[in-house]
């Protein structure tokens, strides 16, 4: 497996020692103590983290989106591959989503749900799409945008395609939706404005659970003792209510990275080795490859 790129790929969309990422308060658990796939479905193993269940901060792994969407580089992911990003990061969302993720069920572990590896599989070939065709709008890259509407490869791609669908019958909605994206900005063509809306929407549908929060200017001590009574202590220099964010569980917080990505803007480039193809941040202007082993990799097709 390639090297994971660094939190600089995405240096600037947030700040991983920022207070209000730190202190967030998240209801998905971390890795469990183990995985499994048991009749097709990747499962976690009875019984809670070692350690315990630590403070969640999808930020302290900047590149959880990206990592996810990498798995997909060279086709369908190995089952080897997936429980090693699995074991790193956990499962995707809540089993119970009345009580918090880090939890441990009736059935002794933790409050994962079980998926099964082609429908995991199906949600990394989503994720890429995605990565895909915001590098493809951010480029304008308007003739790779036709080949997904004229050969869709994936849902993403379907989805695109039916804004250009020859359906006899389209609802009023579709209708609406058609006109406007073809009275839209006219220095911008047509497919361009369907490709950008398709993403708004998935990513939007991707990040619904997720709520802005404030976090209080003052916190209590962690354990007051008997001797020293609990007393309000600033949780800054000046005091401030900070800003945070409430995540339901890991996907969602994967994809409001895709989010941030995306909204501000950050330029992308596609991995120069043939068999991989993935976009990936340009932080660097002589950087052609998304990882080590792409860049030694490609040294075979020259």
């Amino acid at each position: 497996m390639g090297r994971i790129p660094s939190k600089g790929e995405f240096h600037g969309l947030f700040d991983p020692e920022a207070e209000h990422f730190r202190d967030m308060s998240l209801v998905w658990s971390p890795a469990a103590r183990g995985y499994m796939i048991w009749q097709g479905k990747i499962r976690a193993r009875p019984g809670p983290p070692k350690g315990g269940f630590p403070s969640p901060n999808p930020f302290a792994y900047t590149d959880l989106f990206y990592s996810f969407a990498r798995l997909g580089a060279s086709g369908k992911p190995t089952e080897s591959r997936i429980m090693e990003w699995v074991s790193q990061n956990g499962l995707l969302t809540r089993k119970d989503e009345s009580v918090s993720g880090a939890s441990v069920l009736e059935d002794g572990a933790v409050n994962q749900q079980p998926i099964s590896v082609e429908d995991f599989r199906s949600e990394v070939s989503r994720a890429r799409a995605m990565l895909e065709l915001y590098a493809e709008i951010r480029r304008s890259d308007v003739r790779a945008l036709d080949a997904r509407i004229a050969q869709p490869r994936s849902a993403v791609d379907r989805q695109l395609a039916s804004y250009f669908s020859d359906d006899p019958n389209p609802s009023f909605r579709q209708l609406m939706d058609r006109l406007d994206i073809w009275l839209g900005s006219l220095a911008i063509r047509s497919v361009l404005g369907a490709a950008d809306k398709v993403l708004a929407e998935l990513i939007s549908e991707s990040i619904a659970g997720v709520c802005p929060r404030a976090i209080r200017g003052y916190a209590l001590p962690m354990a007051p003792d008997e001797e020293r009574p609990s007393q309000m202590r600033a949780a800054a220099k000046n005091y401030r209510m900070q800003q945070g964010w409430y995540y339901p569980d890991l996907r969602s917080a994967m994809y409001m990275q895709l989010y941030l990505l995306v909204t501000q803007n950050q330029p992308m480039r596609i991995c120069d080795n043939p068999p991989c193809r993935m976009p990936f941040p340009a932080t660097r202007k002589n950087r052609r490859f998304c990882c080590d082993t792409c860049r030694s990799n490609a040294r075979h097709y020259r």
